[in-house]
């Protein structure tokens, strides 16, 4: 699973381009995990990033901005745990 955070040189210096205008904190209703960590697709632009929690307790109802684009997403209390995201 390719996890957002781990980009390379050419796609840092693209990252000012890539800011998205979408303000609307969208819902995610999907976890999973990456080795210890949990991840999420960013509801905004798709790709997979990394979230912050110690168990998806933690993760559940958290707000989350996604530094890359720049939208705002909230993990869906009853968000599912999936084996893989897609």
């Amino acid at each position: 699973m390719e996890i957002d955070d781990m980009r390379d040189d050419e796609e840092d210096r693209d990252f000012n381009t890539f800011r998205l205008i979408d303000k609307e904190i969208k819902i995610v209703s999907l976890i999973s995990k990456d080795g210890d960590s949990y991840v999420v697709k960013c509801p905004h632009c798709g790709h997979i990033i990394g979230v912050e929690g110690e168990d998806s307790t933690e993760v559940r109802g958290s707000q989350y901005q996604h530094k890359r684009c720049g939208g705002w997403f909230q993990v869906n209390y009853t968000a599912r745990f999936v084996k893989e995201l897609e």
